[in-house]
């Protein structure tokens, strides 16, 4: 893509599930007024309180050949045999191991030099084998080559106790907005008043505000409160219905 469009300067990721919350002119002008700006999550797995699945240090020195969705018993089997063997990968020289969310935006410059970079082979033969590393590589990698590094993203995106990201439907109307987000995932694909109102509705548009998903964490946290305490209200009335 850096190839083909010469003009890029700034790459951002996005997945078919996101959906845009702001007008594309307004992500043009913010990225324009930080031309060499990264934007992405990048901490060292002490700095995290986040990690799930009982692997911090581990997911950066042992080996993962399968995976932990098909193939959960062969990798928990080997994740044991690697530590009662205590066998352990070297880290690459002058690499400190960071992860963060794989939603990124990335300036052309940061994302030339990682590419073109002579000791690339070396790191992408052990990042293949790094747990999840679509959330480490880059957020690495990224440390070495950029000038300015905000450690956050631009896109909207919230997990679960388990790791899960939650689902956006039509009732989060509101709680989209007040992320000040450019993008958000992931959006129910049948949630059609969030589709109308971030995607037809031009009147409905944001302010031109500095993304803050940050600020919506105990806001969210009593929406999904307030969601599941109805759902168990529903669930118990079906079964004791005679029961206040």
């Amino acid at each position: 893509m850096l190839q083909r469009f010469k003009d890029v300067t700034h790459v951002l990721l996005a997945s078919g599930s996101c959906l845009p919350l702001r007008p594309i002119e307004e992500l043009h002008e913010y990225l324009a007024a930080r031309p060499r700006t990264d934007f992405i999550e990048s901490a060292t797995t002490a700095e995290v309180p986040w990690t799930v699945g009982g692997l911090d240090e581990e997911r950066f020195t042992l080996r993962f050949p399968f995976a932990w969705k098909k193939h959960r018993y062969l990798f928990d089997c080997y994740v044991d045999l690697q530590r009662l063997l205590r066998l352990q990968r070297k880290i690459p020289g002058g690499l400190v191991p960071h992860m963060g969310s794989q939603w990124w935006c990335l300036t052309r410059q940061t994302l030339s030099a990682i590419l073109q970079d002579p000791e690339r082979p070396s790191f992408d033969a052990y990042f293949r084998q790094v747990w999840i590393p679509d959330e480490s590589y880059y957020q690495t990698l990224a440390r070495i080559y950029s000038t300015r590094i905000e450690s956050r993203s631009l896109t909207l995106s919230k997990f679960d106790f388990q790791g899960k990201p939650h689902i956006f439907y039509d009732d989060h109307l509101q709680l989209l907005r007040r992320s000040d987000c450019f993008v958000a995932r992931k959006i129910w694909p049948h949630a059609v008043r969030l589709y109308q109102s971030f995607l037809t509705d031009s009147a409905a548009a944001m302010k031109q505000t500095e993304p803050n998903p940050g600020k919506i964490d105990r806001i969210f946290a009593k929406a999904v409160e307030r969601r599941t305490r109805g759902r168990a209200g529903l669930y118990m009335q079906s079964r004791f219905p005679n029961v206040d």
